[in-house]
């Protein structure tokens, strides 16, 4: 992955700051657009308005071929369903009215390659999106799958792998064999150079396969990755309380990679202890580490990687979310204690379009609430009564609240 190049902002006669043509095209900015700016002791960084389209999540269907231990069907109790061609075509018909091309990914809370019709739409959003991601556990990443998939422009594939031993890899994902999926993604490997289609990993750490992490990293620059993602557990279940690894998200600076041409690595805060040290040392000396945000990772607190980078998220049924997390309603532990997420939608596509569900009042309001982050510390502290949902917290800010939401501490992160 290329480093990324300094650009330049100058200072015109009135001494006012001129952003560059292409940055200002890029990210689709507007004369009145409001753009926050967030100062540091020797710097400032220029923010994203929280009011344009950068990043699209599509989830073409929630259903899994897979009963992953970590999964949130342990726990669920919703209808699963696949998105409807009509929906899908809806979904492109407005993202061509955007101003902005967004980056899409095809993820969500299911298995992507279980739709039917997955290649015909990565070959439409190819059509009107700048990139084009998928995001897969690799056990349906046949040779024709993969062909089709990389002659309809696939950008990033990313594959889940989550232990490097057949018997650790089985102990997470049931139902999948770790040969058969490293076997899939080689010959995916083999034949997207082709098409230049990247390749990236994605690693759920917990104190059952954190060991592994070291050769999941050579694993994956076998299988031609240029990038991967460390991410943490959410506990669904109360058993899966005792396998996180983020209590005190402690880091070092030797952790830090110096060389520009390594491959990237995205990883979330992880504690360092007896059963992370050895494999985190060994991993992360010589890449080059960030957040999502591109900073070190101690840096993420109360930053939400889904509004600042200009993202909403798309489920099945064409409900439109402000990220992931708020999909689905769903269970999860928060210091071992059980919280209760409601899904929040604003509107249904085919019911309302895009443009006005974006620039509903509420909405906005929303965005701009969740930039500023005026929320409790609830992941903090020792944790009330109001944590255990996200109804209201104890500021006076009403469903839906954020302050529980690991993501945007860096504990946990999505392509």
């Amino acid at each position: 992955m290329k480093s990324k190049k300094d650009v330049y902002i100058n200072v015109d006669d009135q001494g006012q700051l001129v952003l560059p043509p292409e940055l200002i095209e890029r990210y689709g900015l507007k004369p009145g657009d409001r753009v926050p700016v967030t100062e540091d002791t020797c710097s400032f960084r220029v923010r994203q308005p929280v009011n344009h389209l950068q990043k699209l999540y599509i989830e073409p269907t929630n259903a899994c071929n897979l009963e992953c231990t970590t999964c949130i069907r342990n726990i669920w109790d919703e209808p699963l369903g696949q998105m409807a061609d009509a929906t899908f075509d809806c979904i492109m018909k407005e993202i061509r009215k955007s101003p902005v091309s967004p980056v899409i990914v095809f993820g969500g809370l299911g298995e992507p390659l279980m739709h039917p019709g997955i290649v015909a739409m990565v070959s439409a959003a190819k059509n009107h999106a700048v990139r084009v991601e998928l995001i897969t556990n690799g056990t349906l990443l046949t040779e024709e799958m993969s062909l089709q998939l990389i002659k309809a422009g696939l950008d990033v594939l990313w594959v889940s792998i989550d232990g490097a031993k057949p018997e650790s890899y089985a102990d997470v994902r049931l139902g999948a064999a770790l040969p058969e999926v490293i076997a899939n993604v080689a010959r995916f490997r083999d034949y997207r150079h082709l098409y230049h289609c990247k390749i990236g990993i994605v690693f759920v750490a917990m104190k059952q396969n954190i060991a592994d992490l070291p050769e999941i990293m050579i694993l994956g620059r076998k299988l031609g990755a240029d990038r991967f993602l460390i991410t943490n557990l959410l506990p669904y279940t109360e058993d899966m309380c005792a396998e996180v690894l983020y209590t005190d998200t402690v880091w070092s600076d030797s952790v830090k990679a110096p060389s520009p041409l390594a491959p990237q690595v995205q990883s979330t805060r992880i504690d360092l202890n007896e059963h992370t040290c050895s494999p985190l040392y060994r991993v992360l000396r010589g890449w080059r580490i960030s957040n999502v945000a591109g900073e070190d990772p101690t840096t993420a607190s109360n930053y939400c990687p889904f509004i600042e980078s200009g993202s909403a998220a798309l489920s099945w049924d064409g409900s439109l979310s402000p990220c992931i997390p708020l999909m689905h309603t769903h269970v999860s532990f928060l210091h071992n204690r059980r919280r209760v997420s409601r899904r929040y939608s604003i509107g249904t596509i085919t019911d309302c379009g895009f443009e006005k569900i974006w620039k509903n009042p509420e909405y906005a309001g929303f965005r701009a609430k969740v930039q500023s982050f005026d929320f409790p510390p609830c992941t903090h502290c020792g944790g009330c009564k109001l944590s255990q949902a996200n109804e209201e917290d104890c500021f006076g800010n009403s469903f839906p609240t954020c302050g529980g939401c690991l993501w945007a501490q860096g504990i946990i992160r999505c392509p």
